[in-house]
C-alpha cells in the first residue's frame, strides 16, 4: 500500500482563473511500516502571471520560475507514476483544492482535514500547520523534520507536514486493531462524506457561539448564500437548521 501525499501552489488564488505553478509529493510506503520518503517538487509554467495575493502566500515569483531552469511540463503524469511507484491512494490536506487541477478517473482520495475533523473535533482549528504543532511533530521528530517542513506554504514542505499528520491518523486507526487496507477504505469513505462540526462556530460575527445558539437567519445565510463555505460548514448549518425548525432545506 503506497499513499502519495500531494500539494499544489497556484498562480492567482482565484477559483475561476487559476493554474498550478508548483507541485510536490511525499510518498508513504505502508509495505515498509509507513516509511516516509523525502518530498519531490517541481515548478510548472502556469501560463499566467503570478498575482500579488498568491505571491503573498507562497512568495514564488515569475522570475524564479523562469530562472530556476526546472519546469516540469508533464507533472500530472509524474504524479500518477514517477517511474518507480504508482500510488494506491492520493492524500491532500483539503483535497477538494487539489482535485480542481488534478482528478483523473479512478483515483482514490483521502482528505486529511476531513479525517482530522473526525479524529480531533476539539482541535483549535484543522489547518495543516496548527495540527503540526498540536501533535508536537517538531518536538517528537526533531531537527530533520523541522528543516524539511520549512518554509510553510510551499508544496514540498507542506506535503512533508501533511504526510506526518496522515501517518498519525493512520496509526490511531491501526492501534484500534484495523488492518491498513481497511483504514484506507475508512478514510476514503470519510473523504466523500460531510462532517458534522463540533464546538463553537469559528468565523463571522457569531464566532465563539455554539452552533445551537447561532441565529436562524445566519444559518440560512450559510446554507443559501455563502458560496465560499466548505461542505462541512454548510452541512453543519443545515443540521442545526433542521433540528430547530424540523423543516427541510
Amino acid at each position: 500500500m503506497l499513499a502519495r501525499v500531494i500539494d499544489f501552489e497556484t498562480a492567482t488564488g482565484d477559483e475561476k482563473n487559476d493554474a498550478v505553478l508548483e507541485f510536490a509529493y511525499t510518498d508513504i510506503d505502508f509495505r515498509r511500516d509507513g516509511h516516509i520518503e523525502h518530498p519531490v517538487a517541481g515548478f510548472v509554467d502556469p501560463g499566467m502571471p503570478i498575482s500579488p495575493i498568491a505571491r503573498g502566500v507562497h512568495h514564488i515569483t515569475d522570475d524564479e520560475i523562469r530562472l530556476r531552469g526546472y519546469v516540469e511540463f508533464d507533472w500530472q503524469r509524474r504524479l500518477l507514476n514517477d517511474n518507480i511507484n504508482s500510488p494506491d491512494v492520493f492524500v491532500a490536506h483539503f483535497c477538494e483544492f487539489e482535485r480542481r487541477f488534478f482528478d483523473p478517473d479512478g483515483l482514490r482520495w483521502i482528505c486529511t482535514r476531513k479525517v482530522a475533523r473526525r479524529l480531533w473535533p476539539d482541535a483549535p482549528n484543522h489547518k495543516n500547520q496548527t495540527l503540526r504543532y498540536m501533535l508536537g511533530l517538531d518536538d517528537i521528530l526533531g531537527a530533520e523534520f523541522t528543516e524539511r517542513a520549512m518554509p510553510p506554504h510551499r508544496a514540498g514542505p507542506d506535503t512533508w507536514v501533511t504526510a506526518h499528520i496522515f501517518l498519525k491518523q493512520v496509526q490511531i486507526a491501526l492501534d484500534r486493531g484495523h488492518p491498513i487496507e481497511r483504514v484506507i477504505d475508512f478514510f476514503v469513505k470519510w473523504t466523500g462524506e460531510p462532517v458534522l462540526l463540533h464546538g463553537p462556530i469559528r468565523f463571522g460575527k457569531h464566532k465563539g457561539k455554539e452552533w445551537t445558539a447561532v441565529p436562524l437567519d445566519y444559518l440560512e445565510w450559510i446554507i443559501f448564500k455563502a458560496d465560499e463555505m466548505d461542505e462541512d460548514t454548510k452541512f453543519t448549518a443545515q443540521h442545526h437548521y433542521h433540528e430547530r425548525t424540523k423543516g427541510t432545506v
